[in-house]
């Protein structure tokens, strides 16, 4: 596991690496083996699956507050470097 200075962008977007043999949370380093079905409430799911389930049950308004923050910082970026005076190109909301 790389330590979390060497985690992309891409990483935390998703919230979690992938390795030869398992998947890890990026968030707290919890793991889960690929070669491993995790039973949850009667059903089971792969390894990936229960991933993206632990990070939704145990990080999903940290990693969607990092996600908007990203989102911002992207935005202000863009007008930072490119003002153009039309807004629309920045936030196709606006």
């Amino acid at each position: 596991m790389k330590p979390y200075q060497e985690f992309t962008l891409s990483d935390y977007q998703q919230g979690y690496v992938a390795t030869p043999t398992d998947y890890c949370c990026v968030f707290c380093q919890e793991t889960f083996d690929k070669e491993e079905i995790y039973p949850i409430d009667g059903a089971f799911f792969t390894a990936k699956k229960r991933m993206m389930q632990h990070i939704t049950e145990h990080h999903g308004a940290s990693r969607n507050r990092f996600i908007r923050i990203v989102d911002f910082t992207q935005r202000t970026n863009r007008l930072i470097r490119k003002p153009t005076g039309d807004f629309t190109t920045v936030c196709p909301r606006c």
